[in-house]
């Protein structure tokens, strides 16, 4: 008995950063019952809307890359590089999530993102309103590292819906998780692009400050 008490109190820290514990230990050959928290939803919510975000301006360019380059006093092929830049920083950003979850655990991979995706949004609005102000190609400059720093973040919300399903989800609600995970990137694809292509208009892409503020406010809320 002393040793199965011993045995509960040692595992208590590690699972209660899940999302379900075992509420006793097992007889031998039986399952851990497991108690589910009712916030495995918000949680879900959460990761989910940081993953739309962070792919919604992934495309916040792709359907005014002509007015964008106009705005910013460069070619086009600048402009369509910004939509590239993330397939060239999948890797990195992907070595730098699996480094974070092995050593700080899903909740601090995904708090470690979301601060890399405010701080890189809030570049790329500081870009347009601020720094362009005073030297266009120089604002595209700031624009290309605010936008280099979203996209490495990219990997944590692509790469981890399996992790959060297992860590907060039974069987019999993982799937639904994994699907949630899964599709969110992708319709923040779509909504970013749809967004960019209602908020901004004419041959200098007015709006664009508007657009990457309303996206910078977003993810610092969703930080907080």
């Amino acid at each position: 008995a002393g040793r199965r008490a011993m045995a509960s109190s040692l595992s208590e820290p590690f699972l209660a950063n899940e999302g379900h514990t075992r509420e006793a230990l097992p007889e031998p050959g039986d399952s851990p019952p497991l108690r589910l928290y009712p916030q495995r939803w918000r949680m879900l919510g959460i990761y989910s809307a940081l993953a739309f975000v962070n792919q919604g301006m992934w495309l916040s360019f792709a359907p005014t890359v002509e007015q964008t380059a106009h705005r910013y006093q460069v070619g086009v092929l600048a402009v369509t590089s910004l939509n590239a830049s993330a397939a060239a920083l999948f890797i990195p950003g992907a070595m730098a999530c699996a480094w974070l979850y092995a050593r700080r655990g899903l909740r601090g991979a995904v708090l470690a993102a979301s601060a890399v995706q405010t701080a890189g949004a809030a570049l790329r609005a500081a870009a347009d309103v601020v720094v362009r102000q005073g030297s266009a190609p120089l604002g595209f400059a700031a624009l290309c590292a605010g936008q280099a720093v979203v996209n490495l973040a990219a990997p944590v919300f692509l790469n981890l819906p399996a992790a959060l399903a297992e860590a907060w989800f039974d069987a019999s609600g993982r799937e639904v998780a994994m699907a949630v995970g899964t599709l969110s990137p992708l319709l923040g694809q779509g909504a970013g692009s749809a967004l960019a292509g209602v908020m901004v208009s004419g041959e200098d892409a007015a709006g664009t400050g508007g657009l990457l503020a309303a996206q910078a406010v977003l993810a610092a809320a969703l930080l907080s």
